[in-house]
């Protein structure tokens, strides 16, 4: 089943995180577990965020075990 995830990051709350780099490595996770065919990041709803296009087996496959 194809699906695209719509993900956000609150502005104040991920600054810090943009500007230490330690926001990489959870991009890095999130990318991992879905292993998207493709990933746009833009601004959503005045927030950064994006959209992960994946393919995935079972809707369950979007909640980490």
């Amino acid at each position: 089943m194809r699906v695209m995830v719509k993900f956000t990051f609150p502005s104040q709350e991920t600054n810090p995180l943009v500007e230490d780099g330690s926001i990489r490595q959870t991009m890095q996770t999130m990318i991992g577990n879905l292993q998207p065919e493709a990933a746009y990041f833009c601004h959503v709803d005045g927030k950064r965020g994006g959209y992960l296009v994946a393919d995935l087996e079972e809707g369950s496959d979007l909640v980490p075990r």
